[in-house]
């Protein structure tokens, strides 16, 4: 007989292999895709079917559930009596208990021992609640279990493929990030000087473009400058700003309002050239939205590119040609005249700040323009309608092709195959659906956090809630998916609760409290109740943040130099707190969960709700023993 493990050298290899085999297809899907979507959408498909039949042949050699119509206490004493006629019943018994006497990999899973009504031994080992008493359950091979969840994933990859890509839908600033147009900036570098030319075409920018200060020499040593970036740390905020120092005479000189200068170049004539951020305030002193600008200085004036008239990404690669600077630009990331190349731009005049645009742009759109190259104003209305039907299609259409196959791919394995990683894809699929079905509604206008926090929250709740009640069933349920869908729920409704409560940007108390009360607690509770370990790490992770935002709240009490003994107090008391917490837990959590299991066991739904196999078939058995004695009977 051979005893089989999940740390067999064959498993080993199998998951390395699998992850290798895995990340090289995900590449050429990601490489199909960029190329033409249609290729990466038909490797996708080769993908997932290869998936399901590595998965299915995985499943079928291993024969996990040969005979799965044999309880265990049957197939149990089926090996006692084989050992009996050959060894005697002292070696049987011992033989008996081994994990050879199931045919392929088994699970040891935790029943608790509740001192309530339970009718029969066989209901108390098919119930399999987590507790102190253990028995064998057939589980399916790691590999095939990993195989069969990575198909379900990928069905739904590859089902998103078409609604990304058939529903071109990248209007208006509250969809998603916008690629690139169709449309090209280009430049005619035959009309540019033969310097400015060979910088134009060349893909590597100007080392001097990365300087940080630069040296403004002219006539008289009372006219020498430096521009440079620094921060003289008044304002209490370490932001750099444009500084200016003559070399006699004057200490540094600051212009507040330009931020974050650099790729400083020397532009002769007495003149240097920057980029930057334009921080000017208002006339009502407030800050206006920030834009980057193109600035020249003699050390003494400043002047700068007009924000209005001229709208840069982020300049680079400054070059001088014949004192004139030229400066190449990003196309823009959305609007009208988004897409790729390089936008080159020139300034020789540095009094004025005129900017040139040598650069052009090529559309490929039929919408109409108006002489600025903008859309009409009945056109953009019309696009903007056209953009939040598109996005309903692309999300109603996502429902069907990608997230409910998901769901019944996972539900169809979990009730047929008893694959524990379809307690995870069927959640997935279940958000995915409820997902796609809010984009639908929302068009793309709300905040997806919030809907995130509450949908984690409350389905995660929920799925744990339904998950725990199953396993008092009094049917054969397998518990290995069950174990594994509380766990992935109980990390599902911790992320929820964190984003819903916002405890790490509300700087008021009770969003803690609530965190530590909603969230923690009922985790608490079934981790202890269903000896489950990472419900109670959860618990643990969570109470070390409460403690590290108590020691900030105190600290920002404090003087700066109390700072360390208080994060050390706080942190060692509740180290020690969490630690006793464990040993405490630990030491009584038998009792704990009998008693939580024994009231949970009262009020389960399930087991209300679905009979008994047992007594099901021992009425059948009665009722068909009553219908024979009857005929014979008659027959007498």
């Amino acid at each position: 007989n051979k005893i089989f493990t999940m740390c067999t050298t064959e498993q080993t290899f199998a998951w390395v292999g699998a992850i290798v085999v895995n990340i090289a297809f995900i590449s050429i899907i990601a490489w199909g895709a960029s190329t033409k979507w249609w290729i990466g959408f038909l490797i996708s498909i080769i993908y997932t079917a290869m998936l399901f039949g590595l998965a299915r042949t995985v499943d079928k050699k291993s024969g996990w559930d040969v005979d799965t119509d044999i309880t265990a206490e049957a197939a149990a004493a089926t090996f006692a009596n084989e050992n009996n006629d050959q060894n005697g019943r002292n070696e049987s018994e011992e033989e008996n208990s081994d994990d050879s006497a199931v045919h392929n990999e088994t699970e040891n899973v935790v029943v608790t021992a509740v001192a309530a009504d339970l009718p029969t031994q066989r209901s108390r080992i098919s119930r399999m609640l987590p507790g102190s008493t253990t028995y064998s359950e057939r589980r399916m091979p790691v590999l095939a279990n990993l195989l069969y969840g990575l198909f379900t994933l990928a069905l739904g990859v590859t089902g998103y493929f078409l609604p990304m890509n058939l529903f071109s839908c990248y209007g208006g600033s509250t969809g998603p990030y916008e690629p690139s147009s169709s449309g090209h900036w280009s430049t005619d570098i035959s009309i540019l000087p033969s310097d400015v030319g060979a910088w134009a075409s060349s893909t590597q920018p100007n080392e001097l473009s990365y300087a940080t200060f630069a040296y403004i020499s002219s006539a008289g040593a009372e006219q020498n400058f430096t521009l440079f970036q620094g921060s003289d740390n008044e304002s209490g905020y370490n932001t750099q700003t444009l500084w200016s120092a003559a070399t006699v005479g004057r200490e540094p000189f600051n212009f507040p309002y330009i931020q974050n200068p650099s790729q400083f170049i020397a532009a002769g004539d007495g003149w240097a050239c920057f980029t930057g951020i334009d921080a000017t305030l208002t006339s009502n002193g407030n800050q206006q939205p920030k834009s980057n600008l193109v600035g020249c200085s003699n050390g003494i004036v400043v002047q700068t590119t007009d924000p209005t008239r001229h709208s840069f990404q982020g300049p680079y690669d400054f070059f001088i040609n014949n004192n004139t600077l030229w400066f190449k630009d990003y196309p823009s990331w959305s609007g009208e005249q988004a897409g790729s190349g390089t936008l080159i731009y020139s300034i020789d005049n540095y009094d004025g700040m005129e900017v040139e645009l040598h650069s052009t742009y090529t559309k490929s759109s039929s919408k109409r323009y108006d002489a600025e190259g903008s859309l009409s104003y009945d056109d953009e209305a019309a696009n903007s309608d056209y953009d939040d039907i598109c996005w309903t299609k692309h999300s109603v259409f996502a429902i069907f092709v990608s997230a409910v196959p998901v769901t019944l791919a996972s539900i169809v394995l979990w009730l047929k195959r008893k694959a524990p990683a379809m307690a995870i894809t069927s959640y997935i699929g279940v958000s995915a659906c409820a997902n796609f079905v809010y984009l639908a509604i929302a068009v793309w206008e709300n905040d997806l956090n919030e809907f995130w926090g509450w949908w984690l929250s409350i389905s995660a709740a929920l799925y744990l809630a339904i998950l725990c009640d199953l396993t008092h069933c009094k049917r054969g349920i397998a518990r290995s998916p069950l174990i594994w869908g509380i766990n992935v729920s109980a990390i599902a409704f911790f992320i929820g609760m964190i984003i819903l409560t916002d405890i790490f940007g509300s700087s008021v108390a009770w969003p803690w409290i609530a965190f530590n009360v909603i969230a923690l607690i009922p985790l608490l509770i079934v981790g202890i109740g269903y000896s489950q370990v990472f419900l109670l790490v959860l618990c643990a992770v969570g109470w070390l943040m409460t403690a590290v935002k108590i020691a900030s709240a105190l600290a920002a009490l404090a003087a700066p130099a109390a700072n360390v003994p208080i994060y050390f107090v706080v942190l060692a008391a509740s180290g020690l707190l969490i630690a006793g917490a464990g040993w405490w837990l630990n030491k009584n959590q038998v009792q704990f969960g009998s008693v939580i299991c024994y009231h949970m066991e009262r009020i389960s739904l399930s087991r209300r709700m679905l009979p008994d196999e047992e007594l099901e078939e021992s009425a059948r058995r009665e009722q068909g023993d009553a219908e024979l004695q009857g005929e014979v009977s008659v027959s007498v």
